[in-house]
């Protein structure tokens, strides 16, 4: 009898000690990383934390816009949300855990354009990053090129501003050089485990944050964009290509 007891309590510690460890693990497992939502053309459409609800809500304002010289003739493509995309060819929507890649094309299949977006929960930043690549026979002159950076990312959500055009601008400009750090991928920047950083961290697209705009919503008038333009122009010789990095901090 008294052998019986002893066993029961045993097996009773035990059955404890499983439950108290699986409790234990579960409360140590990460939360899953936010998911994020793109457009067919490489630009962010809305970020879902692990529970599904969207963090700044659904995004119009973040893109690109380019023009490029390709046999002594000028072109242009941009993208910008979800409604707008001109001189480009819808691609492949490819997620991978925390990152989405999206390659697409110019209309006239000159430039190539990954776009590769991954949320780091380390370092609490959104990694994006552009390249476009010669996907032709002849040098292309990438003439000028903007990054359209939507006010979510740097105000949080925030719609009402009550400074009226130069104060205003004053104010985002500062709020996007405290979010954003620009340049080459570094250690602890990409995941831990694949995929990795996709794209070379080679010729860099370096943005002019003195010639920042503001784009405006034609109903609201509220800020929806920082247009960031480029420094410099790029020549690309056939199979060559510039990066743009962006790294965007904010609390995921």
């Amino acid at each position: 009898m008294k052998n019986k007891r002893v066993t029961r309590f045993i097996a009773l510690i035990l059955g404890v000690g499983l439950i108290t460890g699986v409790g234990s693990v579960s409360r140590a497992q990460p939360l899953p990383a936010p998911s994020l939502s793109m457009s067919k053309y490489g630009t962010l459409l809305e970020i879902l934390d692990a529970n599904g609800k969207s963090r700044f809500g659904k995004l119009t304002g973040e893109g690109f816009q380019l023009s490029y010289e390709f046999r002594g003739k000028t072109h242009s493509a941009s993208a910008i949300g979800d409604a707008e995309a001109v001189g480009l060819v819808a691609g492949n929507v490819k997620s991978d855990g925390p990152s989405t890649t999206v390659i697409s094309e110019t209309s006239d299949h000159v430039l190539e354009i990954t776009t590769y977006f991954f949320v780091n929960k380390k370092s609490n930043k959104l990694i994006i990053q552009r390249k476009l690549r010669n996907i032709s026979n002849e040098p292309v002159v990438v003439k000028a090129m903007s990054e359209y950076v939507d006010t979510a990312f740097v105000t949080g959500g925030q719609t009402n501003f009550k400074e009226t055009e130069e104060k205003l601008r004053a104010v985002l400009r500062d709020k996007l050089t405290v979010a954003m750090i620009i340049g080459d991928c570094q250690p602890g920047e990409c995941p831990d485990e694949p995929p990795p950083c996709p794209l070379p961290c080679g010729a860099r697209i370096k943005f002019d944050l003195a010639r920042m705009t503001i784009r405006t919503d034609a109903k609201s008038n509220r800020p929806v964009s920082l247009v960031l333009p480029a420094k410099s122009a790029t020549t690309l010789p056939p199979d060559g290509a510039v990066v743009q990095h962006l790294f965007l901090a904010f609390p995921v």
